[in-house]
């Protein structure tokens, strides 16, 4: 992080910092501070301007405060920095660099950034139709290879529908597999719940009729069933989460009594 409250600026010595530092926090200051506050901006890098000690730090705040209103958890607490400093207030400062550090609420799209999601997207879904229109043998192997296809669909429209309400509320690389990993699995679950119910009306595991005729009709029907249950565990990841520990939860024995 780098803290001004006024500098004389050195043209490319302070670019090299503003460049180094992971963000820029104004107290105070004057014209030095006000111009690393704006070439910080410029750089896509975070700036948090107190203003409640006046100086460039309390002008700049109407150019800043636009970022600052793209917040979510800190969005409530930030405009405290603008009134008279309060104890508390310091663990504001951190908590609002650190969401705008790791929101990148400063930086600018870049189209072929935002045309990855897209093209993901469009793959997944080839490769869903491919597998219901023309599956590979065993067929049984082509429902969790479509059941897998479903659940990443379901995980990239639950992320576009965040990006769509909030534009700087990207997750992170850790985030989005964990995301992935989870509804798969999740995915995989109600599957087995679906399986499982149909053995238990049918008793058979193999949901495929033997006629020749009909085969693709029953494939077909137990693919789409497989794929609402994978966009089900990709999208809604807490409540099928939810659901299925209160579903085992009831059948499965409890560790505090017999």
């Amino acid at each position: 992080m780098s803290a001004t409250s006024d500098c004389v600026v050195h043209g490319p010595v302070v670019v090299s910092q503003i460049q180094a530092a992971d963000c820029v926090l104004m107290v105070g200051g004057a014209r030095g501070s006000a111009q690393v506050g704006y070439s910080a901006m410029a750089l896509e890098k975070p700036v948090l301007a107190v203003a409640c000690f006046g100086g460039s730090a309390a002008e700049a705040w109407t150019q800043f405060e636009p970022f600052y209103e793209r917040l979510s958890t800190t969005r409530e607490r930030v405009g405290s920095l603008r009134e008279k400093w309060q104890p508390g207030n310091d663990e504001i400062v951190v908590n609002v660099l650190t969401e705008l550090v790791r929101r990148k609420i400063f930086s600018r799209t870049h189209l072929a950034t935002d045309a990855v999601p897209l093209l993901l997207n469009m793959a997944l879904f080839a490769a869903w139709v491919w597998l219901f229109v023309a599956p590979p043998k065993p067929l049984q192997a082509s429902f969790f290879a479509l059941l897998a296809v479903s659940a990443f669909l379901g995980t990239a429209l639950r992320g576009s529908l965040r990006v769509v309400v909030d534009p700087t509320a990207g997750p992170s690389r850790s985030e989005l597999i964990a995301e992935f990993s989870a509804g798969l699995v999740l995915a995989f679950a109600l599957a087995l719940l679906y399986l499982a119910g149909s053995f238990t009306f049918t008793g058979d595991f193999n949901a495929i009729s033997s006629n020749s005729t009909t085969v693709t009709v029953d494939y077909q029907r137990v693919a789409v069933a497989m794929g609402l249950l994978g966009i089900a565990g990709g999208w809604l990841l807490e409540r099928v989460a939810e659901n299925l520990t209160g579903w085992f939860g009831s059948r499965l024995p409890s560790a505090d009594g017999p």
